[in-house]
């Protein structure tokens, strides 16, 4: 088989295949192609042939204030969540600095307690002796 070359005859888009390579059929709108080589079929709707470069230009601008519409949306949204963070941050920090002053105020009123305990308890001994 690798002695076998077919050949094949594309009409528009039908392929007609060969095996034989000295029997191909001549058509003037067809034309002949090695087997091995396939030519891509191109959609004839799909090439714009008489487009209007100003309504060209005007979509790809329409495109692009889009695409910049939406980045500067993107945009936003990052910056008000950046901004939700800072505030979070800042109100933990701010809970934390109050925990910490009253933890500090209670050792105070600890120590305070204990001293005015020990004075008492001074006075009391004072009084015995």
């Amino acid at each position: 088989m690798l002695g076998d070359i077919r050949q094949m005859v594309i009409v528009g888009s039908v392929k007609i295949s060969s095996s034989n390579p000295k029997s191909t059929s001549i058509m003037s709108t067809s034309q002949n192609v090695n087997a091995r080589t396939v030519a891509p079929v191109v959609n004839p709707e799909s090439v714009p042939v008489d487009s209007d470069p100003e309504e060209d230009l005007k979509e790809i601008q329409r495109e692009a204030a889009a695409e910049q519409a939406r980045i500067k949306e993107v945009r936003r949204a990052k910056i008000a969540v950046a901004h939700e963070c800072i505030e979070k941050k800042r109100r933990e920090q701010k809970a934390e600095e109050a925990w910490k002053a009253e933890e500090a105020w209670k050792v105070e009123e600890e120590e305070e307690w204990k001293r005015k305990e020990e004075e008492a308890r001074k006075a009391e001994e004072d009084k015995v002796v």
